[in-house]
């Protein structure tokens, strides 16, 4: 009686032990700030977003002086605010007023990745968004060591200048400074100029009248891929276009 007395014993503070063991470690990853993610940790990310306005986006992140900003750029938009803080990891940013995009963040493999995004006050949500290192971000731009032109297209759904082919080639070049040209049924159009968003993960021509953000496996297409809107008739404005590397 007294063995089963004291295995019986035995086997409860070990089932206690373990218990408070669990416990404590839950505790721990609530209290180390090292399990959660801090702003600090997203100036290496960028988030690529569009939603069911037919409207695309990239986020980012830099830092000055110690305060860290988060910047949505998009056709016509730039937006930036101090990040002090996340709450639960989900970082809320008023993209006018009362209007947030919330993205949600999780430490996964020594890495941060998206894990969830949501729109409120507004009727617009995000149909899809993707984050990855910005020093992942596929090179679609030439530099004066390299003067090789890069060309992108993608498939319109509607067709100009009385032609059939939907097909819309972007050209990418450097010319006494970045140069881009769009080439499609109407034929090609001048060089044109843009200048680089954030570490050169988007671009924006000079005019304003085009953007483009550049990520690998948009939508698990497996290849680099610019997700771009422009104001040209010819590219076809009002819709986010998917573009691929040719």
């Amino acid at each position: 009686m007294k063995t089963k007395f004291l295995t019986h014993r035995l086997f409860t503070l070990l089932l206690l032990a373990t218990i408070a063991l669990i416990s404590c470690s839950k505790d721990n990853d609530r209290d180390n700030p090292s399990a959660e993610v801090v702003p600090k940790d997203l100036l290496d990310y960028y988030v690529v977003f569009e939603t069911d306005a037919q409207r695309c986006y990239v986020l980012y992140f830099a830092e000055d002086n110690g305060k860290i900003t988060a910047y949505i750029d998009g056709l016509g938009v730039h937006r930036g605010f101090e990040v002090t803080l996340l709450t639960d990891e989900t970082l809320r940013f008023e993209y006018n007023e009362g209007v947030f995009f919330n993205f949600n963040f999780d430490k996964n493999n020594g890495g941060v990745a998206l894990t969830g995004y949501a729109t409120s006050g507004t009727d617009v949500s995000i149909t899809h968004a993707q984050s990855d290192k910005t020093a992942n971000a596929p090179v679609f731009y030439n530099d004066p060591e390299n003067n090789v032109m890069k060309i992108f297209s993608y498939t319109k759904t509607v067709t100009h200048c009385s032609q059939t082919d939907k097909t819309e080639f972007i050209y990418f070049v450097y010319n006494n400074g970045p140069g881009w040209q769009y080439d499609g049924s109407c034929g090609p159009s001048d060089f044109l100029g843009y200048y680089f968003v954030g570490d050169r993960i988007a671009w924006k021509g000079n005019d304003e009248t085009v953007f483009g953000a550049i990520i690998n496996d948009w939508k698990g297409s497996k290849k680099p891929t610019m997700v771009l809107e422009s104001f040209i008739n010819e590219m076809q404005p009002g819709r986010v276009h998917t573009a691929f590397q040719f």
